[in-house]
């Protein structure tokens, strides 16, 4: 494929992803008002369709945003180009109600390529958190008839990362993430009174916005098995980091006429603040078994510690958090020139987390199946790579909700030589 063409259509989908990334809705679940959100999974589809599996995965030909050190192993004079998306249709339900949601948006944007043999570099823009939900409570009142209660969120935090991985010794690679997180996320809090159409109501508005840099560890170690089996050690830590808070508060006495448009009648209270959002610190680490061409098994486990969160408004119902992930790859024949089903990678893989969150003296606890495939493009190194998860978040019990979901994610990992001089002869 020609590279000018190549470089416009990277072009393009650059200017898809920036623009789509920021303007839609990430995530559409009740547990998302608290806090700064939803954490993000931001797997590639690879190691998604693994379970989550990344603290000790190496590839030469795509980008494992999970450990800085993975980079480490690019293929030399390499230059990686990776976009995807995410589609999730989920069924919440709770004791004798339920009700279907689903939304669909870009992923991550990331391109990978070498300053030297001993060291490459990455960089790119993923989702951090996702705030989206809107929920109804109907409250009883000696006062008037009946008040319905809006709440309604929107927005997230996105992360803008630089990595650089270096090949330390021949066995040992070591990264450092450097990033910037930013964002801003909206929540409504409407007090509707069922009395007549021009009755007045009351209006909450929460804003704050999110800036701040923070930085991540990885590292990596090979262990040579055999001629064709290793086993890779990979560990990450990502450090405190307190990111600046801007923070506005408004209160409004609100009318609402026939045509169902809000005029504001007041502003009752204004409030803005500056502060500090903490979050805390993360450790994890894995291990992944690799038969060169042929199958790939590895395990990683993380531990945030949540109970260390501050935040300006509140400090969130939050306790530490685990995550155990185990997956796999295989490859019938990667060198099969004549059946292309066999040259695909087939991957499988499973997770449990006990989230942060701690509601009602549970903590909500997730967990999902995945499986996919990375279908090879002709005559070049590129993958398409696909993959699906089905899980569960919550539990429909003790006043909570759960959530059923299918998650489905979908990339594409461009490869190209750099710097190689053709020869003629």
């Amino acid at each position: 494929m020609n590279w000018k063409r190549n470089s416009f259509l990277i072009l393009s989908l650059c200017l898809l992803v920036s623009t789509s990334l920021f303007a839609q809705t990430r995530s559409n679940s009740p547990y998302s008002i608290y806090g700064i959100g939803l954490l993000n999974d931001y797997s590639n589809p690879i190691s998604f369709a693994m379970g989550g599996v990344g603290i000790a995965f190496q590839d030469q030909a795509s980008l494992n945003p999970t450990n800085p050190a993975s980079f480490a192993s690019l293929k030399e004079k390499s230059f990686i180009f990776d976009a995807g998306f995410v589609m999730n249709s989920s069924k919440l339900s709770a004791v004798g109600i339920s009700e279907n949601s689903s939304y669909a948006t870009l992923n991550h944007l990331m391109f990978g390529f070498q300053f030297s043999d001993k060291w490459k570099t990455s960089f790119g823009i993923i989702p951090f958190s996702d705030v989206g939900y809107n929920i109804n409570v109907f409250e009883s009142s000696d006062a008037v008839d009946e008040i319905n209660h809006l709440y309604e969120g929107d927005g997230g935090i996105t992360k803008a990362y630089w990595t650089n991985a270096f090949k330390v010794f021949k066995n040992f690679s070591f990264g450092v993430e450097a990033g910037l997180l930013f964002g801003k996320i909206e929540r409504n809090h409407f007090m509707l009174f069922n009395e007549t159409e021009y009755i007045f109501h009351n209006k909450h508005i929460g804003s704050n916005k999110y800036s701040d840099f923070y930085l991540k560890y990885g590292a990596q170690y090979d262990i040579e098995l055999k001629e064709d089996l290793k086993l890779t050690i990979g560990a990450i830590y990502t450090a405190k980091t307190k990111i600046r808070t801007d923070s506005l508060s408004v209160t409004q006495l609100i009318q609402t006429p026939f045509d169902g448009t809000a005029a504001i009648i007041q502003t009752m209270d204004e409030v803005s603040l500056r502060g500090e959002t903490t979050i805390p610190m993360e450790i994890g680490f894995g291990f992944m078994f690799t038969k060169k061409d042929k199958w790939k098994l590895g395990v990683d486990f993380e531990k945030q510690f949540w109970s260390k969160y501050t935040a300006l408004d509140n400090d969130g119902p939050y306790k530490n958090s685990t995550r155990i992930a185990i997956g796999a790859e295989y490859i019938p024949d990667r060198n099969n020139v004549f059946s292309y089903y066999k040259r695909i990678k087939y991957r499988v893989g499973f997770r449990y987390e006990n989230t942060p969150l701690y509601l009602n003296g549970t903590q909500i606890n997730e967990f999902g199946i995945s499986f996919g495939m990375g279908l090879p493009l002709r005559r070049s190194l590129s993958t398409i790579n696909i993959g699906i998860e089905i899980g569960q978040f919550g539990e429909a019990s003790n006043d909570l909700i759960k959530e059923s979901f299918m998650k489905f994610k979908m990339g594409i990992s461009m490869f190209q030589r750099w710097f190689e001089q053709r020869k003629y002869y």
